[in-house]
């Protein structure tokens, strides 16, 4: 009997990711394989887990994602220019990665990339997602129990998001 998803489960699945608006595709796991996540631990998009609930291993089926639901709504915050100096020499940049700044209360926040050069980094708290509307095209490939550890540290052990402790 193939368990269903629920919290404290890790979920493989493989998706495709399409802005609604137009059709087109944005991303998803590369060819053959497999994403996991932990169900309940905010590993991947609020709208994406929910409509995952309750499903079995070989589903596939789509789900529509509002940008609230999504990567949030764009906010009115305008992007900041830093120094390229405040990186480091071989940090690699690319429009879209994430960098992990602090707050004036010491609080980390994310900001990410959308243009650079040799003199200036522009960050803009929203993600390169916010405010999109999305489908995903999702087959779930295994569902299983979190271990302990995987529940601690509130994410799952293989796949991409494997990390030493």
């Amino acid at each position: 009997m193939s368990q269903s998803i629920a919290e404290g489960m890790v979920v493989g699945y493989r998706f495709t990711m399409i802005r609604r608006e137009d059709g087109e595709e944005l991303g998803g796991s590369p060819d053959g394989e497999t994403d996991f996540y932990l169900h309940g631990a905010e590993n991947i998009p609020p709208g994406l887990e929910a409509g995952l609930e309750g499903h079995k291993v070989g589903d596939k089926f789509q789900i529509d994602v509002d940008a609230a639901e999504g990567f949030g709504d764009r906010q009115d915050i305008e992007p900041i220019q830093v120094e390229r100096s405040q990186f480091g020499e071989g940090d690699e940049l690319e429009v879209g990665a994430s960098v992990v700044a602090e707050s004036d209360d010491g609080e980390p926040f994310l900001l990410f990339v959308v243009d650079f050069d040799d003199d200036k980094v522009v960050l803009d708290p929203n993600h390169p997602l916010a405010g999109v509307d999305l489908r995903f095209d999702v087959e779930v490939v295994s569902v299983r129990d979190a271990t302990e550890s995987e529940r601690e540290h509130g994410h799952p052990h293989e796949g991409h998001h494997h990390h030493d402790h």
